[in-house]
């Protein structure tokens, strides 16, 4: 029998199935202005992430992509942000320093692993932006549900109002 610190226990298991979880999502996306990227989560890559505070995913291709066309799709598999700099971000995923990336690199196929991202600079209204840059992913965390992502968190107006 494994003891506890063998067991995986993600914080998240899958894509959302309520609705509301992608409606946040939209509401959010529409207060930010955004312009999604994809690198390679390779290291040769750093120079070309801007060192600037943004929100990003490590996305990847099934495992069982050889076995069928219908496999070969790409998904979320960890979802973040940096409030300060995405380029230490992934710099810091690179190396493997994050114990749900590690574990995603070693079973999922390391070379179809993308950093998508975007930085965020301006939003549409007087909200702070590092808290935005907070509930967003929070809110991506939720709908996407990637497994990779081992903490789960709260977004900061159901921390306030008492949310689940």
């Amino acid at each position: 029998m494994n003891n506890n610190e063998d067991i995986y226990q993600p914080g998240y298991t899958g894509w959302s199935l309520e609705k509301n979880d992608w409606d946040e999502v939209k509401d959010t996306m529409e207060k930010i202005d955004l312009d999604w990227n994809s690198l390679p989560l390779r290291s040769s890559f750093k120079d070309l992430v801007p060192s600037k505070k943004g929100i990003y995913m490590i996305c990847g291709m099934s495992p069982l992509r050889g076995y069928s066309e219908y496999l070969a799709f790409k998904t979320p598999l960890y979802v973040g942000e940096s409030t300060t700099n995405l380029q230490k971000r992934f710099e810091s995923h690179c190396k493997g320093e994050l114990g749900g990336v590690r574990r995603l690199v070693s079973t999922w196929v390391p070379a179809s692993l993308e950093f998508v991202y975007s930085e965020i600079e301006n939003i549409k209204n007087d909200e702070d932006i590092d808290q935005l840059i907070y509930d967003f992913e929070t809110e991506l965390m939720q709908a996407f549900g990637p497994t990779a992502n081992i903490r789960r968190q709260k977004t900061s107006y159901n921390k306030n109002n008492g949310g689940e």
